[in-house]
């Protein structure tokens, strides 16, 4: 039996084929997302805080 001897290939990395400045855009855009995430979070759990703080005002005051 006789073994193939492996040629070692160079390694082409995709950072190495792609302008920097794509994956700038690309980091970018991750960030905004994440950024327009939190605050539709903040948004909404402020809201929620609000219709709870409203429940507890009008059942001390029994609907008035």
């Amino acid at each position: 039996m006789t073994k193939k001897m492996s040629v070692d290939k160079p390694v082409v990395l995709i950072r190495d084929v792609v302008r920097p400045e794509f994956y700038q855009s690309v980091t970018d855009i991750l960030h905004a997302a994440r950024s327009n995430a939190y605050r539709a979070v903040n948004r909404v759990m402020v809201e929620a805080y609000w219709n709870v703080g409203r429940m507890i005002v009008e059942e001390e005051q029994q609907g008035k």
